[in-house]
């Protein structure tokens, strides 16, 4: 594997561009002279040098930017390397718009409509790109898509694709591309609307959870300052319930927390001298305990 860094966003050089993966090679182009496609087309012919460097001695390039149309780069390299490989596009967004119907004029919300086929003087053609036939295009995960996207993938052939339960069968066949944005997995840290405000009910979640615990008198008062006890108090008390939510083998199962971190953090508060100042620390343990009450009520999937 050879990761490739192209530290841009379009054509903006950002050197202090966050990635997950060391960099074995930066590809960068300056500033050339010229509109934002001639520009985009110097960055990405370097893109396209280095992949199909990689591809051609077998090697597995993963490509790291700013924006989705480096993608462009990205599979005009594998072929020139003679891979004509499929897409799978994971994005929250379609990334089919055209110049003609974006409202936003954003460039980074067409590429895999390029890659498609759309008006290859802009860009394919210097990159010598060659169209991805729609059949071979799986979009995966698009759940926020403008009205020209929803009409323009009524009509093609792209396949479109939950990830959830998603099957290696579904995909194109034959070598693929596989490009991830990352905003595809946003929502699994989001909670749907409706249980944060159902029938003008707001933070209906934390009420469904206090119910099972307390009278509903009390979940359904209303709002008033009053101080609330925090993690030691509680742990101090030894009450079975905490047990049962900071139970080691308990989140390890769940996987969302580390047991051990936990286990330490319940040995300090349970130290009658240790004050937890909440205006300037997180209550790490009330969290764990909460979150624990939210799997049980919601029947949420551990992670392990």
């Amino acid at each position: 594997m050879t990761v490739i860094l192209v530290p841009y966003h379009l054509d903006e050089h950002q050197p202090d561009l966050d990635y997950p993966l060391e960099p074995d090679v930066v590809a960068t182009a300056g500033r050339p002279a010229g509109d934002v496609w001639e520009r985009l087309g110097t960055l990405y012919s370097n893109v396209a040098a280095q992949v199909a460097a990689t591809a051609r001695t077998g090697g597995r390039p993963v490509v790291i930017s700013g924006d989705c149309t480096t993608s462009l780069g990205t599979m005009a390299g594998l072929q020139r390397a003679g891979v004509d490989a499929g897409i799978v596009w994971f994005d929250a967004h379609g990334d089919v718009q055209t110049l003609e119907t974006t409202s936003s004029g954003y460039l980074g919300g067409i590429p895999l409509r390029v890659l498609a086929g759309y008006r290859p003087e802009l860009i394919a053609g210097r990159l010598g790109l060659r169209a991805v036939p729609e059949s071979q295009i799986a979009l995966v995960g698009a759940r926020d898509l403008d009205p020209p996207e929803v009409a323009y993938l009524a009509g093609a052939q792209i396949r479109q694709l939950p990830t959830a339960g998603l099957d290696a069968a579904q995909l194109p066949g034959g070598p693929l591309y596989l490009h991830v944005d990352l905003d595809v997995i946003d929502c699994a840290r989001a909670i749907p609307p409706d249980l944060t405000l159902r029938d003008f009910e707001e933070k209906y979640m934390m009420k469904q959870v206090a119910g099972t615990y307390l009278p509903m008198e009390i979940v359904q008062r209303e709002k008033f300052a009053f101080h609330a006890h925090a993690s030691p108090e509680l742990v101090r008390r030894d009450g079975a319930w905490v047990d049962r939510y900071l139970s080691p083998s308990r989140i390890r199962r769940e996987g969302y927390f580390n047991p051990e971190y936990v286990g330490e953090l319940r040995r300090k508060c349970a130290d009658q001298d240790f004050d937890l100042d909440l205006l300037v620390e997180d209550d790490v343990l009330m969290i764990v305990i909460t979150h624990g009450m939210f799997l049980e009520a919601f029947d949420m999937p551990g992670l392990s």
